[in-house]
């Protein structure tokens, strides 16, 4: 008749026997170099890749004066009555390190015929 103890120990015996091959099975499978002295040796892992480049700073200033000390966030064109001209002089300055172009969309005239009378110098 088998007992309890003899029931424990042939588990423990199982499991050590499977460990154990996991272990060789392990060591068998290595892809480690050795050297004629028998140290382990291992190729020095690659260099990191270059870091990406800094973004640009991009920033355009608008100012009132030719100087460019009189910022300007937005124009004030004040009534602005049928067939009249009204003029406003802003500078714009690249204030970035990166050179842009600028251009100019308008969108939603009212009256539609308006923009054909706007110009920008």
């Amino acid at each position: 008749m088998v007992t309890k103890s003899q029931i424990a120990l042939s588990f423990i015996m199982i499991s050590l026997a499977f460990i154990s091959g996991t272990a060789v099975v392990g060591i068998l499978q290595s892809n480690e170099r050795l050297s004629t002295s028998g140290i382990v040796t291992r190729p020095a892992p690659p260099p990191p890749p270059p870091s990406p480049p800094p973004e640009p700073d991009i920033e355009i200033d608008v100012y009132s004066d030719s100087g460019c000390t009189q910022f300007v966030s937005n124009v004030d064109w004040g009534e602005i009555l049928a067939g009249s001209t009204i003029t406003r002089i802003v500078y714009v300055k690249n204030n970035g390190d990166y050179e842009v172009a600028l251009g100019l969309s308008t969108e939603n005239w009212s009256p539609v015929e308006a923009m054909d009378d706007i110009t920008l110098d």
